[in-house]
């Protein structure tokens, strides 16, 4: 689940239908996302009766760094699904579950289309459910809105560091085991990440994530700060914050290391979550860095 609208809308169905129901949540954008998307598993929770759902919280952040450096630019978005499912089937089994389940439906993005289901499903040893697989985006959205999750969904900041602008709409076999062999070690450092979470546990965990976000947020730019831009190229042409420089994700690091420690640093993307990220994985390396919203 990704905290986003259609995933919370199948697991829904698939509880309505008496199904048990846990959450694999692959966290990507850090500690704003992971806040919000636990808000939105929190809600969903209220209707599992009868059962002490299990939320299992995945750091996929090494995920995303193998596909930006091993994986064709066109290909991540698949590429980051195939790792997900390679992800969620060891979680299945971790926690003897007997079926994946997923928000898909047919032919919304680049990622559904009936080719590229087939090719990120290649290979997995257990049966995928799709419950939404027939159903329109007005459809899924409704239900969203009668199960209580549509407002929490939409809250919740995408992270836009391996989605690309021009994604292809298939791939091969042989690519799928190119990009097995990319992600495989991440898939691996991911699995081994897992936090284990019951369902009365969320909101603890989720105030918890927005004590830690409060650090790490800025209203206005720190006198003397380095104020770097994390958006594409078109993007800070046309718009950027006064003084700000662009660096791309993958340089950040080698750009901090250059500049210094003894600089504060303040980063920013299209919906915060990238940036804070990478702010907080800055500031667990000693450095002041954080993060402001531009609107």
């Amino acid at each position: 689940m990704s905290g986003g609208i259609d995933s919370p809308v199948a697991a829904w169905y698939m509880m309505r239908r008496g199904a048990y129901v846990d959450v694999l949540y692959c966290n990507l954008g850090g500690v704003l996302t992971e806040a919000a998307a636990l808000r939105v598993v929190e809600k969903l929770l209220e209707w599992a009766y009868g059962y002490d759902a299990r939320v299992l919280v995945a750091d996929c952040a090494p995920i995303a760094d193998a596909i930006r450096r091993n994986v064709d630019r066109h290909l991540w978005s698949i590429a980051f699904k195939r790792a997900l499912y390679r992800l969620a089937e060891r979680a299945a089994r971790r926690v003897k579950a007997e079926a994946l389940v997923t928000g898909e439906s047919l032919g919304q993005v680049s990622s559904q289309t009936l080719q590229a289901l087939a090719a990120v499903e290649a290979g997995i040893d257990m049966p995928v459910l799709r419950p939404l697989i027939g159903l329109d985006k007005e459809e899924i959205v409704r239900m969203a809105q009668r199960i209580g999750t549509y407002d929490l969904s939409i809250s919740v900041p995408e992270y836009c560091g391996i989605f690309s602008r021009e994604p292809r709409r298939w791939a091969s076999r042989g690519e799928i085991e190119l990009i097995d062999l990319a992600v495989h070690d991440a898939v691996e450092a991911a699995f081994s990440s897992i936090e284990v979470f019951r369902k009365g546990e969320l909101g603890s965990a989720a105030a918890a994530l927005s004590s830690r976000l409060a650090g790490l947020a800025v209203d206005k730019v720190p006198d003397g700060a380095v104020v770097v831009d994390l958006r594409d190229q078109e993007a800070y042409i046309r718009w950027h914050l006064p003084g700000a420089v662009r660096v791309e994700l993958d340089k950040v690091l080698d750009f901090v290391e250059r500049t210094g420690r003894d600089k504060t640093y303040v980063f920013y993307c299209y919906e915060g979550a990238l940036s804070a990220d990478v702010a907080e994985r800055l500031r667990k390396s000693g450095y002041r860095s954080y993060f402001i919203k531009i609107k």
